[in-house]
């Protein structure tokens, strides 16, 4: 009975000691809403936040082609404007060092795919990120992209692949027109030669989708080198 006793309390020991290893990340490091930053801890989303993704999440997630170019993507999907809290999310991302924001964020666009394949056909075998320029690497320290690819294909089970370089350096977009974007980012990418895409279908990944000028540039290679499909992701898109 004794040694029965022992096992017991062994067991209800060691099960005591897995749920405290479980919630002691949170104890020392709080979740935070990705939006507003503020601790939300154990609770399942930010109350706060909750009316405002409300406004900015877009239905259908299809991004119209009258208002973006998309010449050479077969499709753009985004779930959310590029607005309030999911714009100040995204720039903490990229501006404040706050690459825990991947995980979140790559999880919003993974949902956008769900809600894309709801409204229609979405097929792709690879996913590739838009290449970032040495620059941008270097100011940065990290690629956001490639953080948002690697976390959509451990959503999606499809590989990554590095197909494109910044084969020059150009202008900040942020600060250009439509025309002056097209037009800074032409020839600015190449597909890596020693990596295939024929016959193969793309999802080319971005943070935000402006004019589509860059996303539509790096599609365009693509295709040239024997793609045969492109369909844009990105976290949000801009009116």
């Amino acid at each position: 009975m004794t040694v029965h006793r022992t096992q017991m309390q062994n067991a209800q020991d060691a099960e005591m000691t897995k749920q405290v290893r479980g919630i002691l990340p949170e104890l020392l490091f709080p979740k935070r809403c990705p939006f507003c930053d503020e601790v939300v801890g154990f609770a399942k989303g930010c109350a706060e936040c909750e009316p405002e993704l409300r406004r900015l999440f877009r239905r259908p997630v299809r991004v119209a082609r009258e208002t973006h170019e998309m010449s050479a993507l077969d499709a753009v999907f985004a779930g959310c404007w590029y607005e309030g809290d999911v714009r100040d999310a995204i720039k903490r991302l990229k501006f404040a060092e706050r690459t825990d924001l991947a995980y979140p964020l790559a999880a919003l666009a993974a949902q956008t795919l769900r809600d894309a394949a709801a409204e229609g056909t979405v097929e792709f075998d690879v996913i590739v990120p838009v290449a970032s320029s040495g620059t941008e690497l270097r100011e940065r320290g990290y690629d956001v992209p490639k953080l948002l690819a690697q976390r959509l294909a451990r959503e999606t089970g499809r590989p990554v692949l590095f197909a494109l370089d910044k084969v020059r350096e150009t202008q900040r977009q942020r600060t250009l027109s439509g025309a002056q974007r097209r037009q800074n980012v032409k020839g600015a990418f190449g597909v890596k030669p020693t990596v295939s895409v024929r016959d193969r279908s793309c999802l080319v990944v971005d943070d935000v989708f402006t004019t589509g000028a860059t996303m539509n540039e790096c599609a365009k290679m693509l295709k040239e080198a024997g793609a045969k499909r492109c369909i844009g992701l990105a976290i949000a898109v801009t009116r």
